[in-house]
């Protein structure tokens, strides 16, 4: 009976060996500063589902989070333009401008999910 007992636990204690580094990330991911630009950046696109921008005007106009490089917001649009959400358009002045890739149910679909944020497992 013991034995029984203490393989239940070693189980147990494998079980959340394994789930430890995945709650981990999730917790590490929830505090990535171009997981909280991609979250901005989803919102003002729920609201306002028409912009469309340069990556200076987004910087300007699109986001109120306070500490954020260049790079981190590059980093946040590539991710949403590989999601499929946004779509990046070279326009004839060469600069790149930013949008929805699309007005359906889809994208605000993915949209929200990225606002709120990844799930601890």
């Amino acid at each position: 009976m013991r034995f029984t007992w203490e393989k239940r636990l070693d189980a147990a204690w494998h079980r959340s060996c394994e789930e430890a580094p995945q709650q981990a990330a999730a917790a590490m991911n929830a505090n990535d500063p171009v997981e909280e630009i991609v979250r901005a950046l989803s919102r003002y696109l729920r609201l306002n589902p028409l912009a469309s921008d340069t990556l200076e005007g987004i910087a300007q106009w699109w986001l109120t989070v306070d500490d954020f490089s260049e790079a981190r917001l590059q980093q946040a649009l590539q991710q949403l333009v590989d999601a499929g959400v946004v779509a990046a358009v070279p326009a004839a002045d060469g600069q790149v401008r930013y949008r929805r890739s699309a007005l359906n149910a889809s994208v605000d679909a993915q949209l929200d999910r990225f606002i709120a944020g990844p799930r601890i497992p």
